[in-house]
């Protein structure tokens, strides 16, 4: 299996290029996770933020990875953008990011959601990350239309007790997402494989 496809013993999960014009702006090329929107995952493709102070704004454009073997898939369209604040507590940092995020399968739109990302020091060795995605997109039999619904809710939190030592606790709403075009070949494989 891994002679016939060498991805499926392999997962590359970060590959990427990086040049800093200045200490404020990042352009990245490969597969990277960046990490005002770590929940969506790596991106394959071009990614540029820019901070102005305690703001960064930024964009994508790429793919996303293939959902069989992790491989790259120039099919699985991706691109978005987001705008953040960056600041630091007496405890350490504070990061909040709001990005609106449009994934496709061979053109036509699979996904269409924003999405919110959250970290803080709240106290002493104690750290808050959360994330929520909101569907803005249904393809429902063809009938393509707007909606706003509440998909994806991811929080943790996490206590540092000692230097080796560290407490977390995490809670997950997370739905099985349909990707409308995606979808259609995945559920023919699965009833394939079934039987």
């Amino acid at each position: 299996e891994i002679q016939n496809n060498v991805l499926n013993g392999l997962k590359i999960y970060n590959f990427s290029l990086k040049y800093e014009s200045d200490k404020n702006m990042n352009i990245m090329l490969g597969r990277k996770i960046n990490p005002n929107t770590s929940s969506v995952g790596a991106i394959d493709g071009l990614q540029i933020d820019k901070r102005f102070n305690w703001f960064v704004v930024g964009g994508f454009a790429g793919s996303r990875p293939d959902y069989e073997d992790y491989g790259v898939n120039l099919s699985l369209f991706q691109y978005g953008v987001y705008v953040g604040q960056l600041s630091k507590n007496k405890y350490g940092r504070v990061q909040s990011t709001l990005a609106f995020i449009e994934q496709k399968n061979s053109g036509k739109t699979d996904r269409r959601f924003a999405y919110l990302q959250h970290s803080n020091a709240l106290l002493k060795n104690l750290n808050f990350f959360g994330s929520a995605e909101l569907e803005l997109y249904e393809n429902v039999n063809g009938n393509q239309q707007s909606k706003l619904e509440l998909t994806n809710m991811y929080l943790l939190l996490r206590y540092r007790a000692t230097r080796k030592l560290s407490l977390s606790f995490s809670y997950s709403a997370r739905n099985n997402l349909i990707y409308y075009e995606t979808y259609k070949d995945y559920v023919e494989r699965l009833i394939e494989q079934t039987t």
